[in-house]
């Protein structure tokens, strides 16, 4: 798909979706905005996008300044909670959805359930990627 047209998709969705957990994001954009193998300028634009508009939403202005080492984290943060719900739609987890554009409100303690018949699965995985 054309960069242009997720860039305009991403735009679109979080306008009318404000309040979206990342539970509701469509297939196309979560991939599109998780950094997979090597992380790029698209993945941090799409990420802008997202924090300007709450950052409009919250401020009702669009002039307003964050340091570097917020914004980072931030987006570090974002990616966790990306990856979090990519794995969750792949593997049996119960993890409670998150307000993905609450910027403010993201919490570190995501708590993830696993059913101890599972957790065999979720080691293999983890050794796997880990020696990849």
């Amino acid at each position: 798909m054309k960069t242009e047209h997720l860039f305009q998709r991403t735009f679109d969705f979080i306008c009318q979706n404000p309040e979206a957990t990342v539970d509701s994001l469509p297939d196309e954009l979560l991939n599109s905005w998780t950094v997979q193998e090597e992380e790029t300028e698209n993945h941090f634009r799409f990420f802008m996008i997202a924090y300007t508009l709450f950052m409009i939403r919250k401020t009702g202005s669009d002039r307003f300044s964050t340091e570097t080492e917020a914004l980072n984290q931030l987006f570090s943060k974002f990616q966790h909670i990306l990856v979090l719900e990519s794995l969750r739609r792949k593997l049996p987890l119960n993890i409670q959805p998150v307000k993905i554009f609450d910027f403010d409100n993201y919490d570190e303690n995501i708590q993830i359930e696993v059913k101890k018949t599972d957790i065999a699965l979720l080691n293999n995985l983890y050794y796997k990627l880990k020696t990849n």
